[in-house]
């Protein structure tokens, strides 16, 4: 990516962003090797990439000054319009990157202890992973209380066992369960 900066009105300089970040860490760090750490390259690295920037504007943007760094006026003038630069880059991607979700609001689940245990918050999990601008409220009811809070419209949507009364509803069958009871080997019920 490319970013034209106006360095007078006979010249004109073509920088990449990576040399505008580099310049900003270095500006905030004051110290070749810190700025070098902050962008994840090496202290070598950083420092010819800022003497590519310096040749082809043509002006000192630090003193170096044994081991420290000191920015120059010509850098300090630079600086905010820089940060600047930057900021409306990151914002620019960010708004790209994270594109509105569709599903936004609150979902009220009720459901049966059984179903609150590994049900929901496996599938609450994956669903607010997709969908994070979303707010969910599970209730824990008794399976009769489901049906009649879905109805009342007090919650949006219920997970029970198939309940004997239906009503104006719709049902799903999420899958099915086995029960089974289990006893020692020498119980009466362990033939059966």
């Amino acid at each position: 990516m490319l970013v034209m900066a106006a360095v007078d009105a006979a010249t004109i300089a073509v920088m990449e962003l990576r040399h505008l970040r580099y310049f900003v860490a270095l500006a905030e760090e004051s110290s070749f090797t810190r700025a070098a750490r902050k962008m994840h390259v090496t202290q070598s690295t950083l420092s010819h990439q800022i003497r590519q920037i310096e040749d082809e504007i043509g002006q000192r943007l630090f003193d170096r000054i044994g081991k420290r760094v000191v920015i120059t006026d010509a850098g300090t003038a630079l600086l905010p319009n820089a940060t600047r630069a930057l900021r409306e880059v990151d914002e620019g991607l960010r708004l790209i990157q994270t594109a509105p979700d569709p599903l936004a609001g609150a979902l009220r689940i009720g459901a049966t202890h059984t179903f609150n245990i590994k049900l929901i918050p496996d599938c609450l999990a994956a669903f607010l992973d997709k969908h994070p601008a979303m707010s969910v409220v599970v209730r824990e009811m008794f399976a009769s209380e489901v049906v009649r809070a879905v109805e009342a419209g007090e919650i949006d949507l219920g997970i029970t066992y198939d309940p004997q009364r239906r009503g104006e509803l719709d049902f799903e069958a999420l899958y099915i369960e086995e029960m089974v009871l289990a006893v020692a080997a020498a119980h009466p019920l362990a033939k059966r």
